[in-house]
């Protein structure tokens, strides 16, 4: 852990799917948490190996920091223990992600499957496409490590295609949760993340012209909110 300003709470943060931990530090620098550890999912480790998944810790952090994907895992570990979590925040979160009849406003199952389908064949070439439409509205320089591991990015594809969060987000009201979104995300947009919001009873602060990677692309002004969101 690195460490930061001694007078704000330490953090656990789960960064969002295909996304290399080390872009969110300019962001956690000036948020000035007394500590924060980026949980690493294994992307970008030996090519053929399961996604790293985070179990329940009895010395968790008390602030957990979800983004996109990471939102998923940060809900479920502090529904493992909502007694140790000082408050939750989650950045372009959703609380489930593919379309059905149910959920109008997901993204189409097929488009899912079609990136699983071209991970076996061509993974630079899909988490590029993906990272670029993460930027968009801006044009954030992603530069992709040179190891992939195929294997555990296929897990997070189907895990993130799996969840359904909708039931379970009102055991969160006991607890403060804060939502960050952007209008612009092209990746959630924010009918999903209206309805995770609205579910758990969260305050949400939705960011005007961002997009999904508004962390990496706005640091300072995210700081801003993290750091305020972390001692309300």
């Amino acid at each position: 852990m690195d460490k930061f300003d001694p007078d704000i709470p330490e953090a656990i943060i789960f960064p969002g799917w295909g996304v290399p931990g080390e872009l969110y530090w300019s962001s956690l620098e000036d948020s000035s948490f007394a500590s924060a550890e980026i949980f690493d999912y294994g992307f970008f480790e030996d090519e053929e190996s399961p996604m790293k998944t985070p179990l329940y810790d009895e010395e968790i952090p008390p602030v957990i920091v979800g983004h996109s994907m990471g939102a998923l895992f940060a809900i479920r570990l502090a529904l493992q223990n909502l007694g140790a979590v000082h408050r939750l925040i989650l950045m372009n979160p959703f609380p489930k992600f593919v379309r059905d009849d149910t959920f109008p406003c997901g993204w189409d199952p097929s488009a899912v499957e079609s990136m699983r389908s071209g991970l076996r064949s061509r993974p630079q070439t899909v988490l590029k496409s993906f990272l670029r439409m993460c930027a968009m509205p801006g044009k954030y320089p992603v530069e992709l490590p040179e190891r992939l591991n195929t294997q555990a990015l296929d897990d997070g594809l189907r895990f993130i295609a799996e969840t359904d969060l909708r039931q379970t987000l009102p055991l969160l009201t006991d607890i403060p949760v804060f939502v960050l979104d952007a209008d612009a995300d092209r990746i959630v947009n924010p009918e999903m993340s209206r309805t995770l919001a609205e579910g758990c009873l969260a305050v949400r602060h939705t960011f005007s012209g961002w997009g999904h990677f508004m962390m990496l692309e706005h640091p300072q002004e995210c700081a801003e909110k993290l750091r305020e969101m972390a001692v309300l």
